[in-house]
C-alpha cells in the first residue's frame, strides 16, 4: 500500500491541484495540511495555498531539486 504522502504527490503531478474534501473523498487523507507540510519539507515540493470560500486549495508547482 503507497503511503499518503506518494499518493498526494502522484496526484499533483496529474491534477496539479487539490482541496480537503476531495483528498478526503478520492483518498482518505483526513489531514491534507500535514500531508502538504511534508512534501514541503522532506520532499522540496513547491506547494502554494489559497483560500477559496474558506477551504484551502493547495497547487503544485513542481519539485526543488536536492
Amino acid at each position: 500500500m503507497k503511503n499518503q504522502n506518494k499518493i498526494l504527490l502522484e496526484h499533483f503531478q496529474k491534477h496539479l491541484q487539490i482541496n480537503p474534501m476531495e483528498a478526503w473523498q478520492r483518498y482518505g487523507i483526513y489531514r491534507l495540511s500535514a500531508r502538504v507540510h511534508d512534501l514541503r519539507h522532506k520532499h522540496g515540493a513547491i506547494i502554494t495555498t489559497d483560500d477559496k470560500n474558506g477551504f484551502a486549495v493547495y497547487t503544485f508547482g513542481g519539485l526543488i531539486e536536492k
